[in-house]
């Protein structure tokens, strides 16, 4: 086996060096480290729910997530309860939401947004006749980096006022992909 030392490697012509060929593996040495390719799935947050929320049977109501377990971009806006990123790209947003009540209900649902929007660019989650129930739901946004944010809103009927439930039952969290 030979070494190759040397300082730089650029291409004689074109842009592209090839490093081994169809079928190799190309590994670093004990504690050297890459840099320059590969990705983050960053910016990423999660926040949650740690006081417990009064819901108005059939009203939708914005998750106020009052509690914030990481965020690395700082994107979360805490006075408006919504995930505001300031890279633009493709975004994995999943959210919990328990509803505590040991009566019987019809209907019990959350809704991931964008932009505020109930018709489009959302996903809704449904269950139906439970009590003490967690309902999920999870959905792959653009967000334009600037003015586009993600929020939850949750919803029940089941006829009389209720509470989601709070501190590890109800969160919301995401991240950008990697490559968008």
């Amino acid at each position: 086996m030979s070494t190759l030392e040397v300082n730089n490697i650029t291409p004689q012509s074109g842009s592209s060096i090839t490093i081994g060929g169809s079928g190799d593996t190309v590994s670093l040495g004990s504690g050297a480290t890459q840099s320059g390719f590969g990705g983050v799935n960053t910016p990423l947050f999660k926040v949650r729910l740690a006081n417990n929320q009064n819901i108005t049977t059939g009203t939708r109501t914005v998750v106020a997530f009052d509690s914030v377990s990481f965020d690395t971009g700082s994107n979360w806006d805490n006075t408006n309860k919504r995930y505001i990123p300031d890279e633009a790209g493709y975004y994995l947003f999943f959210s919990q939401v328990r509803l505590a009540d040991s009566t019987d209900f019809t209907d019990f649902g959350l809704r991931v947004r964008k932009n505020g929007n109930t018709t489009t660019d959302s996903v809704e989650s449904n269950v139906s006749s439970f009590h003490f129930e967690s309902n999920y739901g999870h959905v792959i946004f653009y967000m334009n980096g600037t003015t586009d944010y993600a929020d939850v809103t949750a919803y029940h009927n089941k006829g009389s006022d209720s509470t989601i439930s709070a501190p590890y039952y109800t969160w919301f969290q995401g991240f950008k992909l990697i490559g968008s």
